[in-house]
């Protein structure tokens, strides 16, 4: 349980986790959801289901903001025609 995840969308701790893959959540009320909506809000005393390496290395952080850049070049690649020899070949095969 992480107190400041509250009021946030399943959809949004993806990018909470850099060291674990949330993959649902266990309610207060006792009620397991795996693979939820990612517009599902996370409610106070909600634990987070999460796969990671081991119980103790993972955290919730602010997600990085990632900045757009240039699309690479477009190269154009030149393609060799190719002859293909079928041996054998039947038309019932």
């Amino acid at each position: 349980e992480w107190p400041e995840l509250v009021g946030q969308s399943f959809g949004d701790l993806l990018l909470c986790f850099p060291d674990a893959i949330p993959v649902g959540v266990f309610s207060s009320e006792g009620y397991l959801t795996l693979k939820p909506s990612s517009s599902m809000e996370i409610q106070e005393g909600d634990s987070i289901i999460v796969i990671a390496e081991d119980n103790d290395t993972y955290k919730p952080e602010d997600p990085g903001r990632v900045e757009p850049g240039e699309p690479p070049a477009e190269v154009r690649q030149k393609f060799k025609k190719e002859k293909i020899l079928f041996c054998g070949w039947r038309r019932d095969i």
